[in-house]
């Protein structure tokens, strides 16, 4: 993967998401090509997921879901077809994962996450990635048509290993592991091969959590303590993705397939203990030579109709 240096912010508007009852903060998590958003929101009585339809939120807690403020209910991802996936924790603080679809929940925890399991991507085929946890640690899970299989970084080391983070139409999974150093690194899966998504061009601590149908990726990268930005990664350039007001770091999360390029995610404005989240919807706007070159071949189409008019007035 070739980059360098982050490119200068993206031409986006960014618009704040935040629950109704979200007292104590919001995650903007997954977005399909209906602008349909998962995600989730925090208060007293824990952590509970939505779905925002144009500005319509709905909660959708899990009914197994604990009510302590360490548990709940998260919307994690979304696909075309409105099926969502997250995971609950229940009372003994387990994580479940769940397919949410049509109104009903359907449990989706692999057989060897003896501590829990969270699903983090669907497409629209409905194959489904994510996490489960065993006493070895964190591996990485592809569900499809109701068989688990693990996907494992042949690097990842330690307690924290492997963790897939979506998927897209194509079957391309992007995902993330831990070294034996405790260094992070980014990769893509597919067809049973792994592509490093990081080298030493790119930023540090590049994590990469959502791919589109196109290929093109959204993440996070770290310069130090509360300087964390977002970014796109697209036929070779990465760009930096920053809501203007996130001055303790905006992370993105997920990304649409319909050519729109919308984006959505978390950022932190204010400091707390913890710092309440926001969620962002990123909206990308044209640059700045688009409308005038736009401009310039409608004027030119508009004159060469007006002389073929005025033409055939004249025979």
């Amino acid at each position: 993967m070739a980059g360098g240096n982050p490119a200068l912010a993206s031409l986006y508007t960014f618009t704040t998401i935040d629950a109704p009852n979200a007292t104590l903060g919001t995650y903007a998590n997954g977005i399909n090509n209906s602008g349909q958003i998962a995600g989730s929101y925090i208060n007293a009585t824990g952590n509970h997921a939505f779905i925002d339809n144009g500005g319509v939120f709905t909660t959708i807690d899990h009914p197994d879901a604990s009510s302590l403020l360490n548990g709940g209910t998260a919307a994690i991802g979304i696909n075309d077809s409105g099926q969502i996936v997250g995971t609950y924790i229940d009372a003994l603080f387990v994580n479940h994962g769940f397919l949410y679809s049509a109104g009903v929940f359907t449990t989706i925890d692999d057989s060897n996450g003896t501590f829990g399991t969270i699903p983090s991507g669907i497409n629209a085929s409905g194959q489904i990635v994510g996490s489960y946890f065993d006493a070895t640690g964190n591996h990485g899970f592809l569900y499809d048509s109701g068989v688990f299989t693990t996907i494992d970084a042949p690097d990842a080391a330690g307690f924290n290993g492997t963790q897939l983070t979506g998927i897209n139409a194509s079957g391309q999974i992007v995902g993330v592991y831990v070294d034996a150093l405790y260094n992070v690194h980014s990769f893509l899966y597919y067809a049973g091969a792994f592509t490093a998504l990081d080298n030493a061009s790119t930023p540090p601590s590049f994590v990469v959590t959502g791919i589109d149908d196109s290929g093109q990726l959204v993440g996070t990268y770290s310069q130090g303590v509360n300087d964390v930005h977002g970014f796109l990664y697209n036929a070779g350039v990465l760009t930096t993705i920053d809501v203007p007001s996130g001055t303790l770091g905006t992370f993105p999360n997920g990304i649409n397939s319909n050519g729109t390029g919308l984006i959505v995610g978390a950022y932190y404005d204010v400091l707390g203990n913890p710092s309440p989240p926001r969620g962002f919807l990123g909206t990308p706007v044209p640059e700045p030579t688009t409308l005038p070159i736009l401009a310039g071949c409608l004027l030119a189409f508009t004159m060469a109709f007006r002389r073929k008019f005025a033409s055939a007035n004249q025979k």
